[in-house]
Formats: structure tokens, sequence, C-alpha cells
């Protein structure tokens, strides 16, 4: 063997043990506190220290790929080390305590009863109260129990999206039209008395202070079905409703696996728990955060599997339940509109997939419209009205970090005015349709997945739907060097968050711009290429 080879071999074998012992250690300050002592180590640390782990680990897997064709070239056999599922696997488990048990023992329970709250009644009493009446009638249970000594001084009006004294609120339900009979009135009071009992003062004055219930109806003809199946007042009932995103995340990586294998389900899963604005204590143990999230990416995963009209019927279904990704499913139908234009005939693995699509998307709204009735759109559309007008605190995306820039530059004044504002919907508009138009020269995977930059261009999004971007992840090119950048962004946003404790939508936007250098130079530069091949066109 030349001596080349054994550098390698060594090499990659000292690189494994330390990375080895690294996430060894990291594993048992996560994991000991937490069995043993009353203390923990920080979440946002240890998502730094994860974060820096899966660099080091996808830098890894460039590096063994590299190693093992210089080996073969040079008549060795592959460099030795440590088996990657082992490290990779090490590095799950880590980031899947700090995501599941460390993070809800720093932030409380397991159920996120802010967010499943809203989910749970609003889905299961939606019959009762619609879009607009969560907030009043919990105001009457409010008055009636035990919690009423935590009651805040204001509670929102769904209606107006202002701010005003629950005794106003509770005024304002007394004087609606009660839609409920003594026995639904009942398992609501059991179920808000549950939730309600279980706020702090601060946390009921946030709950009863947020923008209220804003799932589709096809989403909320679903949950309701399932929220039904538990007893009203049941704590376990409810444990057991927030285990289904756990379950639903699972299949999702096990789809991963059978597509593209068992490491990189590994490392998509340990990036899905370390995301920056995603973590556990945004969206975990909440009641059906991840149902799209699930079916985009096992759509995707059947794409590749050449199972298009199930995969379309999956990418429907998300759509129906979260309405952006359809943004997904753009760059396909931009390539049959390329194609088409050119004369070619569309191909069967795109109407089999629009077929699915379309399919699943009547058929739901068809259910949902039979069981919440035609009324359930209407109001849906009035609340969203009402719900686009807000500016949320944890909003990502373009648009944000533009008018972050023009602030910062006096471009824009604290008011804004009519030109920058509509400057920047242009400049997105166009960055969309460059991007969309770009990606319908992908492979067709890849073209998908720059769904997520259309997303974030297109749509002021919370920062929890940062957990998109394991399907970038996915499909990185270069090995490790194009994974990198994922893994980098969530360490210096989580040191950024542990060491200088800024305010959240700072570092949104800062993450922001990071994330959008990344797409710049992986996506962008398609479209950089493909306008010089347009000017450079011989007439």
């Amino acid at each position: 063997m030349s001596p080349t080879g054994q550098n390698l071999r060594f090499g990659t074998l000292r690189i494994d043990r330390w990375i080895c012992a690294a996430l060894v250690l990291l594993l048992g300050l996560l994991v000991v506190p937490n069995l043993f002592f009353d203390s923990s180590l920080d979440p946002r640390l240890a998502n730094a220290l994860l974060s820096l782990l899966g660099l080091a680990m996808v830098f890894r897997l460039n590096w063994f790929r590299g190693a093992r064709s210089g080996g073969a070239r040079s008549g060795g056999s592959p460099p030795s080390g440590l088996p990657v599922s082992l490290l990779l696997g090490l590095l799950f488990i880590g980031s899947g305590w700090n995501y599941f048990v460390n993070a809800r023992f720093n932030y409380g329970a397991f159920v996120h009863t802010h967010d499943a709250g809203h989910y749970y009644l609003g889905s299961r009493y939606f019959d009762e109260l619609g879009y607009f009446g969560l907030y009043e009638q919990l105001t009457r249970v409010l008055v009636r129990s035990s919690a009423v000594d935590k009651a805040p001084e204001q509670v929102r009006d769904l209606r107006s999206n202002t701010l005003r004294p629950w005794p106003e609120a509770l005024a304002s339900a007394a004087a609606s039209t009660n839609r409920f009979d003594a026995d639904r009135w009942r398992q609501f009071e059991a179920d808000a008395e549950m939730i309600l009992d279980d706020l702090d003062t601060k946390q009921l004055g946030l709950f009863l202070g947020d923008h209220g219930y804003n799932a589709t109806p096809v989403w909320t003809w679903i949950a309701q079905a399932v929220a039904a199946a538990v007893p009203a007042g049941s704590t376990t009932g409810l444990l057991l409703l927030c285990l289904i995103d756990p379950i639903l995340l699972t299949i999702a990586l096990i789809a991963i696996g059978t597509v593209w294998g068992r490491d990189i389900a590994l490392l998509t899963g340990s990036h899905f728990f370390v995301i920056f604005g995603a973590t556990s204590n945004w969206i975990g143990g909440a009641f059906g955060r991840f149902p799209w999230w699930v079916l985009l990416l096992c759509g995707i995963c059947l794409w590749a599997r050449h199972r298009h009209f199930w995969a379309g019927c999956l990418l429907g279904l998300a759509a129906m339940l979260r309405i952006f990704p359809i943004l997904f499913v753009v760059p396909l139908a931009l390539k049959v509109i390329r194609g088409n234009r050119r004369g070619r005939p569309i191909a069967r693995r795109y109407r089999v997939a629009f077929t699915g699509l379309a399919a699943s998307i009547c058929v739901s709204t068809i259910g949902a419209t039979l069981a919440l009735g035609v009324g359930a759109w209407a109001e849906f559309g009035r609340n969203m009205v009402v719900y686009l007008g807000v500016e949320p605190s944890n909003a990502v995306g373009f648009r944000q970090t533009l008018e972050a820039a023009g602030h910062v530059l006096g471009v824009i004044g604290e008011t804004g005015t009519a030109m920058p504002k509509l400057l920047i919907l242009g400049s997105s508009g166009l960055a969309a349709g460059l991007l969309a138009l770009s990606a319908s020269r992908m492979r067709e995977v890849p073209a998908m997945a720059a769904g997520i930059a259309l997303c974030f261009l297109i749509f002021d999004l919370g920062g929890y739907y940062y957990c998109c971007l394991p399907l970038a992840l996915l499909v990185a090119e270069g090995g490790g060097r194009g994974k990198a950048p994922y893994f980098a962004i969530e360490a210096i946003s989580h040191f950024a968050h542990y060491a200088l404790n800024l305010e959240s939508y700072v570092l949104f936007i800062f993450r922001s711009l990071l994330i959008g250098s990344v797409f710049l130079d992986s996506w962008f530069d398609r479209v950089l290429r493909q306008i010089i091949s347009w000017v450079r066109r011989p007439e």
C-alpha cells in the first residue's frame, strides 16, 4: 500500500476519534444532569455545539469520499475509520435529546400548552367557535374558574385584531349567539379549564393576546375528528395528541432513509432538531404542527421513487393544510409550460402527478365543505385578511430583510413610505419570478426544493417555518461542501443567541441574510447564467 493511503487511513481514524469523543462528552452533558441533577446544559449552547459537530460530520463525509476515491486511484484500500453511521447516530441522539428532553426541561413540560391549546380547542369546537370566537368564550370559562385571578388586563378581539379589556370580551361573548348546547358546553368548559389552569399569569396573557386559530378548513376537518377521539379535559388525551407529530417525523425520516440512505436520514434529522427558530420551545409539543411538512417530504420522496400519482396527492394535501407548500409544485408546472412552448408533449409523469394533485385538492376541499359547511371557507377568508394584516415579531424572509436594511440606511422611515414598499414588493416578485424560471431548468427534485426560497421570497412566514430547510440539505450538491453552510448557519445563530442575548427578530433578520446568501450561491447563480445565455444568444 502506498504511503498516501496509510496517511489517509490514519488521518480519517484520528478525525473520527475526536468527533466521537466530542459527541459522547456532549451527550453525557445533556443526559446526566437531566436524569440525576436539578440542572441541564443551556439548550441554546447545546444546539450551537451540536451544529458544530454536524458541520464536522458533513466535512467528514466529504473527506471520506475523497479519500476513498484517492485510495482507489492509488491502488490501496479505502481509508478505515469509525463507521459513519455510528457517528451520525450519536449526533442524531444528542440533537434529538436536546430537542425533546433538554429543551423541555428548561422551558417546561413536553406539551406546549400555548400552541396545543389553540389548535386543540380551535379544531374540536370549530362548529361553535369558528375563527373568531375562541378568546371570547374562554373569558366566559375564565371568569367562573379558579384561574380568574390570573386574568390578563387585555384580550385580543380576533375580528378587528385589537386588544381590549377582558371584561369587554366577556360582554361580547355574552351578547353573541351561543352555538353550544349543554353537553358541548360542558366538554368545552372541561377542556378550557385544563388549558387555563396549565398557564401561569404571564403565559395566560400571551395566550389571550395571540392571534387565534388560523388553520385551514381542511386541517380543521381532519384535526376535529382526531381531537374528538380523546375525552374532554383529559391531560393524557392532550399529551397523546401532541405525540402525533413525533410519530409523523419518524415516518418522514424513514421515508428519507428509504430513498437517500440511512446516513442522510440521520443527518437530516439532526439538522431538523437544531434549526434556529424552529426549536422545540417554538413548536415542539404541539398538536398537528407537522403533517404538512411530513406530507411534503414524503411526496418528494415518492417522486424520487417514481410514484408520481401519490407524490402529487401528498403535495396537494400539504398545500391544503398550509397553503404555501403549493409553491413547491410551481417549478414543475413551469417545466411543463416550458416544454409545451417548445412543442414537446407533456410527459406522462407530469400528467399523472398533476392528476393526483388535483384529486387530493378536490377530495379534501369537498370533505371539509361537507363537514364544516361552505361558510367555513368564507370565514377562513375573512380571518386571513385580518391575520395577514398582522406584522409578526418573528417573521423572516426577503421583505423583512430589505425593510431592515432600508431602516438602517434611512431609506424607509419609521412608518415607511409608499415607494420603498412598492420597490420591496417589486424586487421580491422579480427575484421570485427569476428563481422560478431558473428552477424550471433544474432536475426535478432540486427544482421542488427551490420552493423553499420561493416561500421566503413571497410570504411573510414565521421563523419556525425554517423547518423547511432539511429539504435543501437533502438535495445540496457537492457532498459535504454543499451541506456545510446549513450547519454553519445554525452554529452562528445559536452562538449569537446564547452569547449576545439579542432580540429574536434581530437574529431572525441576521439569519435570513445568512440563509439568503446560501440560496444565492446555490440557486440564483443559475439565474445569472441563464440571463447571460439570453444576452449572448445570437439573433
